[in-house]
């Protein structure tokens, strides 16, 4: 579990990182859809691990959705969603949501949860636990890259153009695929 709070136009978010293993996907996708409908003032979402590059992928995601909501730039409707869009480098929901949301049959889920007050992000992240008991694994290792996620990674998301140059410098590619995913979510404000 990682824990972070950030402080953006005056307010202190409190945001957990869940990343889970064992997790029956439909059920995640069942319990997301509730939560986002019960739960209001409160930043929800799930991810597929497989295509996210360290914790710093979604935090960024999240900070670019904060400001294009604050100078109205956001193409959806619920700062959830724009995170998504930010996080998969598009303005297209539906594919925002074929790269980077859970699948039928996943078994590794990341939830991210935000809200302004730190009690409801910890009873969310509790209601998230309880709904997976049996063999749920807590494992954050899930979001780091390896080599295996970062060859994936740079052609499911298309990442090879922004890499070429600095593969020839020696940089190591792990850390690569991590930079050139922080650039990618910055400039999804290009595409609007």
């Amino acid at each position: 579990m990682i824990e972070e709070k950030i402080e953006f136009n005056g307010k202190v978010y409190h945001i957990t990182i869940l990343s889970l293993k064992n997790v029956d996907g439909s059920k995640a996708l069942e319990l997301l859809d509730r939560l986002k409908r019960h739960e209001h003032g409160v930043v929800i979402q799930a991810f597929n691990p497989e295509l996210i590059a360290t914790h710093q992928h979604l935090l960024s995601a999240f900070i670019h959705a904060l400001k294009a909501f604050k100078e109205t730039r956001n193409i959806s409707k619920n700062l959830s969603m724009e995170m998504v869009l930010y996080a998969a480098f598009t303005s297209q929901i539906k594919q925002a949501i074929e790269l980077i949301g859970i699948k039928q049959g996943a078994r590794d889920v990341v939830f991210f949860i935000a809200s302004e007050d730190q009690k409801l992000t910890k009873e969310i992240v509790t209601t998230v636990f309880n709904s997976f008991k049996e063999g749920l694994l807590e494992d954050d290792s899930i979001l780091e890259i390896n080599r295996e996620k970062a060859l994936k990674m740079l052609e499911i998301m298309k990442l090879k153009e922004h890499l070429c140059d600095e593969l020839y410098k020696g940089e190591e590619l792990n850390n690569l695929v991590i930079k050139s995913v922080l650039e990618r979510v910055a400039e999804v404000d290009l595409l609007k």
